[in-house]
């Protein structure tokens, strides 16, 4: 059995919830740790590592974020590309007026 395999995602989740709801209710990060680590028959260093992970992908900021801010400038040279379609278009449409074939 893997290392990872020993806990199931959810029972860190559940975990990391306990610490981070009960945290205050301890004198330290550690005691809270300890004690909850050991009702839930974990390492208090195992627990500690899951919430510090945990805290770290929190603060991440997500690759929606990047896009969202790369999409203003997508969708402008979509418009500009679209725009100088429509004027190639009109011209041709012009054209085919001025020579009697449409």
């Amino acid at each position: 059995m893997k290392k990872s395999d020993r806990y199931t995602s959810e029972f860190r989740e559940r975990a990391i919830r306990l610490v981070t709801t009960q945290q205050h209710e301890y004198p330290s990060l550690w005691a809270a740790l300890v004690s909850i680590s050991d009702k839930l028959r974990c390492t208090p260093e195992t627990l500690r590592a899951w919430v510090k992970k945990s805290q770290a992908q929190a603060s991440k900021p997500s690759s929606n974020t990047q896009s969202t801010e790369e999409r203003p400038a997508a969708l402008e040279r979509e418009n500009k590309e679209l725009k100088h379609d429509n004027l190639n278009q009109s011209g041709k449409v012009a054209r085919l007026k001025q020579t009697g074939l449409r």
